[in-house]
């Protein structure tokens, strides 16, 4: 369902895929009432949730942003697509080494990086992973 969101300059402008509605709810669900919960996000250790919730946010704010990048927060399609990637990426990680997302050395994170690109890891089509 598409929705439609008004910007700044009161333009009217498409969202194809809902991002700012599915964001919105996610924002709901982490901060209540004033008070932030850090751990919502299922299937991965509470530390993973908080890092992955405060990167989040930062970027929402448009703070903690790679070097070079322009300034100000990412769009609604950045910070969910961003969102879902880490989230699928530290469920994968910890459940791979049974390790919390902090007891996880470099070495596993590249491997892990290696073997989906020699597609060792597969995709749930079972297809190599085309871009790591």
């Amino acid at each position: 369902m598409k929705g439609v969101i008004i910007n700044n300059f009161g333009e009217v402008q498409i969202d194809p895929h809902n991002c700012k509605a599915k964001h919105d709810k996610w924002i709901s669900q982490v901060v209540t009432n004033g008070d932030t919960n850090y751990h919502t996000m299922k299937k991965v250790s509470e530390q993973a949730s908080e890092l992955i919730t405060r990167y989040i946010l930062d970027l929402h704010n448009g703070k903690n942003l790679a070097k070079g990048t322009r300034r100000g927060k990412r769009s609604f399609n950045h910070l969910c697509n961003t969102r879902i990637r880490l989230h699928k990426l530290a469920e994968m990680l910890e459940t791979r080494y049974n390790k919390k997302i902090m007891e996880l050395t470099e070495d596993n994170i590249l491997n892990t990086f290696a073997e989906m690109r020699d597609g060792t890891i597969l995709t749930r089509e079972a297809k190599p992973h085309l871009c790591v």
